[in-house]
């Protein structure tokens, strides 16, 4: 298949996300140690998922050896990424997992057992330390498989987020600020001109030239039109997600 012939380098996203793990199953539905393996039913579901299909590979993990070994593959390659990050960026105080993902195959990634699952939580937020919790699984044996530097890994607790609206939260966050400081500037461009026309006033009744600044106010409006006109399109994409 045309799709897996690339033989010099492969992306991360292409293995470390929904769409990856998608694309190791259908590598494996293709391969010869696996394709007689592959159940037609779940085949059939998975060609007619779109954008879904990970789900899918996800939801028949437990009854489908096929299904099993893709997410093998995807959490031990999603571990030593998630290693080589913190090699990177040496995050002591904690590597926190994000995304939609990580909660929904928090069983797989985490090695936990049911009772441990349950414990998690949205209204927590965040998971336990996963490496507090277990030592085993392909996640966190690809995570410390490090060599030398392992013991650095090891004093890095790796959390997992559970709520997976972190992505909208922010672009909330940023539409409010921005609309904030437009409803600001508006706000200071109607009381200085409210003391202008006053200026204006005063100036004509002594006969005197008014001083005004040249260009401020301009620039004022200019950056709450901006301000709002962006502040409207991050919501309108929210909208549309």
């Amino acid at each position: 298949m045309k799709k897996f012939s690339q033989r010099h380098r492969v992306s991360v996203e292409r293995v470390i996300s929904g769409r990856g793990l998608a694309n190791v199953f259908e590598f494996l539905c293709q391969h010869k140690d696996f394709k007689s393996k592959v159940s037609p039913a779940i085949k059939k579901e998975f060609d007619a998922a779109g954008d879904l299909q990970g789900k899918v590979v996800g939801e028949n993990v437990e009854k489908d050896p096929v299904c099993r070994k893709a997410m093998d593959i995807f959490v031990s390659a999603y571990g030593s990424e998630a290693g080589s990050v913190c090699l990177k960026f040496l995050p002591f105080g904690g590597l926190y997992l994000a995304g939609g993902l990580t909660p929904k195959n928090l069983k797989h990634i985490g090695h936990l057992d049911d009772a441990s699952i349950s414990k998690q939580s949205i209204r927590n937020v965040v998971s336990e330390a996963l490496m507090h919790q277990t030592t085993d699984g392909d996640f966190i044996r690809s995570f410390l498989d490090k060599g030398r530097l392992s013991f650095l890994l090891e004093q890095i607790p790796v959390y997992a987020v559970m709520d997976q609206s972190l992505g909208q939260r922010g672009a909330h966050y940023v539409a409010v600020k921005l609309l904030k400081q437009a409803l600001e500037a508006t706000e200071s461009e109607k009381i200085a001109s409210v003391e202008e026309d006053a200026e204006e006033k005063d100036a004509r009744e002594s006969d005197q030239a008014p001083s005004m600044p040249a260009g401020g106010v301009g620039m004022a409006v200019a950056f709450a039109a901006g301000a709002l006109v962006a502040s409207l399109a991050c919501m309108s994409m929210l909208k549309k997600r």
